[in-house]
């Protein structure tokens, strides 16, 4: 997957505005997720690779990559076969006091734990 290490030699070589460049990086890794096998697809090794290579490269771009990737694997399992393009994201981890809920087609509370929640367009 040379198109995966031309984005992350680039984000390696370039010192300056780190946050900007985390940013930027993360949202060329998400253009790069129909390459990345879904889980179960007799290919999770690949995947795993990848997910090292990045993680190995830098720990906010791989939790923010995997959530990616994570979403659009359950999007795949329920059988959507077409989703709008974007940054998805999925976030397991539960805790707080006021936990988030969904009512009359509005997400409220709060959620823990959802790095990167910012970047997000779907969530």
């Amino acid at each position: 997957m040379t198109t995966l290490n031309i984005i992350l030699t680039k984000f390696e070589q370039d010192s300056s505005h780190l946050s900007d460049s985390l940013i930027t990086t993360f949202k060329q890794l998400c253009n790069l997720s129909s390459e990345i096998p879904h889980p179960a697809s007799g290919q999770t090794y690949e995947r795993w690779k990848v997910l090292a290579k990045v993680a190995a490269t830098n720990l906010n771009l791989v939790k923010w990559f995997e959530s990616h990737l994570d979403a659009l694997s359950i999007l795949h399992e329920l059988g959507y076969s077409k989703v709008p393009a974007g940054v998805y994201a999925v976030w397991a981890a539960e805790g707080g006091i006021q936990p988030l809920y969904y009512q009359n087609g509005q997400c409220s509370g709060n959620k823990y734990w959802c790095s990167g929640a910012g970047l997000v367009d779907y969530g």
